[in-house]
């Protein structure tokens, strides 16, 4: 059982996704990312202007944080959050943030992803030839990268370069992917969630009893997948699963329209992100 609260309210213009450095949460919002130690209070991170609206965020404790955006914004940190330089390489929207050592990979829209070698220094484009709007990358144990995208897409690349399509039929558009135990979660459209037992070779749409579109991705804790978006009711949408066929809805405090992104800051402890709040949830029970 997870008890929700309301946070950062009014600290800026439309929460969209989040991330930690360590004891430090980093949330990006419109042209805006902010830092917190407790989620109370918030201070403004150095970023270049200009920037409109961030869609992902990666970071580690090692003081690396990433966070992308729409026209092909990139900012790259080096110091905890503190500070961020610019490496935009194109217009389009970026959506996923993967690391793996020196090694970073960024994923967005019309098939696109940008490769560092140097820790987010420097960046290449890879090929891919998915086409797709790529919207989530996760970097699972046994060290595979897995990327999801429109047209019912999944990506697989065991060596971080070359990149097999492991799946794409279908219409449906898999709004992030992640990775729990053996399992690959990848959310889409009308309560539907594409899971994957067998490293992304076969996939089975599990019902998780509502209806609603999971705009807000997916996220794995310890023992949990989480997903997030808006119902057929236009109200916040998040739930959780242990194994990925049976899912739990969670309440949070207030209502809205939809969740842009869920973190799993640890097994117990998951922030989403909607509108104008951030929503804490700790864990208090079993």
């Amino acid at each position: 059982m997870f008890e929700w609260e309301a946070k950062a309210e009014g600290e800026a213009n439309g929460f969209t996704c989040a991330a930690a450095v360590g004891e430090t949460l980093v949330a990006g919002a419109y042209g805006a990312i902010l830092t917190s130690a407790d989620g109370e209070r918030w201070a403004r991170a150095r970023i270049p202007e200009g920037v409109g609206w961030l869609r992902g965020a990666f970071a580690s404790e090692d003081g690396f944080a990433c966070v992308v955006g729409d026209g092909g914004t990139l900012l790259v940190s080096q110091d905890g959050a503190a500070t961020f330089e610019s490496h935009g390489t194109d217009r389009n929207r970026l959506e996923g943030v993967a690391r793996r050592g020196d090694q970073v990979w960024v994923v967005g829209a019309a098939g696109t992803i940008l490769h560092s070698g140097d820790r987010g220094r420097s960046w290449s484009p890879q090929r891919n030839g998915s086409g797709q709007h790529l919207s989530g990358i996760v970097l699972a144990p046994n060290g595979t990268l897995y990327v999801s995208g429109t047209g019912g897409t999944v990506l697989r690349s065991v060596d971080g370069q070359t990149w097999t399509i492991a799946r794409q039929k279908g219409s449906a558009f898999l709004y992030g992917i992640a990775s729990l135990g053996g399992a690959l979660v990848a959310p889409a459209g009308n309560g539907s969630v594409y899971v994957s037992h067998d490293d992304g070779g076969t996939w089975k749409a599990a019902r998780t009893r509502t209806k609603g579109y999971f705009y807000g991705g997916a996220a794995a804790s310890g023992r949990e997948v989480w997903v997030a978006g808006s119902s057929a009711e236009r109200q916040y949408l998040l739930l959780s699963s242990e194994d990925g066929k049976v899912w739990h809805p969670h309440a949070l405090p207030e209502s809205g329209y939809q969740l842009d992104r869920v973190f799993a800051r640890s097994d117990d402890e998951i922030w989403v992100a909607g509108g104008e709040r951030m929503f804490r949830g700790i864990r208090v029970s079993e």
